[in-house]
C-alpha cells in the first residue's frame, strides 16, 4: 500500500522530482510486496488468502482513485462517502485484516470494521484540507468531499456556490468555505462519525479482538 500511495501522487500531481521514477518506484514496491508475501512463514493457504485480501482491497482502493479524480472539477461528482470507502477503506480492511490473515483467523469482521475506519479518515482528511490547510487546492479544485456535496445540494447557498466555482476560485475560497458551513458542513460530518461509528461497533463482537477495536473506535 505504500505502492498505492506513491500511486495517488503521481495521480494528483504531487510528482517529486520525475514521473517516470515515480512510476518505476510503484513497480518496484509492488514486486517487494509480492517478495514478502512469498517469504512469510505461514501456511500457502494463508499466503493465498492474504494476497487476495490485498489484491481486492487494492482494486477497490483504484474504483476510489478513478472516482475521486472523475469527479474533481464535476459538480456532479460520485458520493464522496462511497469515494471514501472505497480509497482510505479499502487500504484501512487490508491493514486490519492481514495480520488474521496470516494466522488463519477470520477477516470478514476485520475488513469491514476497517473499511468503515478508513472511510471516516478520508471524511476527516476531506475536512481537513479543505478548512484548515492553508496550502490546499480542493476549494479551487472542486475536489469531491462531503461539505461540498453537502453545500451544492442546499436550496439557499447550493446556488451561490456554484456561482462562485464559476468564477475566481482563488479569491472565493473564504467566501465559499463559509457558505460550506452555513449550508451544514458540521452537521454533515457529525452525521459520518455517527453512521462510521455504528458501522465499527456492529461487527467488533465477531472480530475476536472486541475490547481493542472498541479503543481504535474510541481514539
Amino acid at each position: 500500500f505504500a505502492a498505492a500511495d506513491l500511486a495517488d501522487d503521481v495521480a494528483d500531481g504531487d510528482v517529486r522530482e520525475s514521473l517516470g521514477l515515480d512510476v518505476n518506484d510503484t513497480c518496484r514496491l509492488l514486486f517487494v510486496q509480492q517478495l514478502g508475501l512469498l517469504a512469510l512463514e505461514t501456511s500457502e493457504a494463508r499466503r493465498v488468502a492474504l494476497a487476495r485480501i490485498f489484491a481486492e482491497e487494492g482494486l477497490e482502493m483504484a474504483a476510489g482513485q478513478e472516482l475521486d479524480l472523475l469527479g474533481t472539477d464535476a459538480l456532479t461528482a460520485a458520493d464522496p462517502l462511497l469515494i471514501g470507502r472505497q480509497k482510505s477503506g479499502a487500504e484501512f480492511a487490508a491493514c486490519f485484516a492481514a495480520p488474521a490473515a496470516t494466522i488463519g483467523a477470520p477477516t470478514e469482521p476485520l475488513r469491514a470494521f476497517g473499511r468503515a475506519f478508513g472511510g471516516l479518515v478520508q471524511v476527516l482528511t476531506d475536512y481537513f484540507d479543505l478548512f484548515l490547510d492553508p496550502d490546499s487546492d480542493d476549494w479551487q479544485a472542486a475536489k469531491p468531499s462531503l461539505p461540498l456535496r453537502r453545500g451544492l445540494a442546499h436550496p439557499e447557498h447550493g446556488p451561490r456556490l456554484r456561482a462562485l466555482l464559476a468564477g475566481d476560485r482563488q479569491a472565493s475560497k473564504a467566501r465559499g468555505l463559509w457558505h460550506l458551513v452555513r449550508a451544514g458542513a458540521a452537521d454533515a460530518l457529525e452525521s459520518a462519525t455517527e453512521r462510521a461509528g455504528a458501522e465499527m461497533a456492529a461487527v467488533e463482537g465477531a472480530s475476536g479482538c472486541a475490547a481493542l477495536l472498541a479503543e481504535v473506535r474510541a481514539e
